[in-house]
């Protein structure tokens, strides 16, 4: 091999070294932003759960007077309906 070809050949290596270099650096930084983000939304998830808990509480507290104190059954939201329509299907 020829002296100039040598020399090229150390160019594009060390282009190629600096290059991989540049993008392990990037990705660790990428790796650290995400992390950030991710903490970042758990910390505002919780904040949510807590304001949800909260409302969803005062919904509550609003509607014991009229239930007695006594918590309302949403189930029964779910099965009388359906036990109406399967009786008219099944009568018919």
């Amino acid at each position: 091999m020829s002296s100039s070809s040598n020399f090229y050949l150390i160019v594009i290596q060390a282009i190629t070294a600096t290059a991989i270099a540049g993008s392990l650096l990037y990705a660790g930084q990428l790796y650290s932003e995400i992390t950030d983000l991710q903490t970042d939304i758990m910390s505002d998830m919780h904040a949510f759960r807590g304001i949800a808990n909260d409302a969803w509480n005062s919904m509550i507290a609003v509607n014991a007077p009229q239930n007695r104190g006594a918590y309302p059954d949403f189930g029964s939201l779910f099965t009388s309906g359906q036990t109406d329509r399967q009786a008219k299907q099944f009568s018919n």
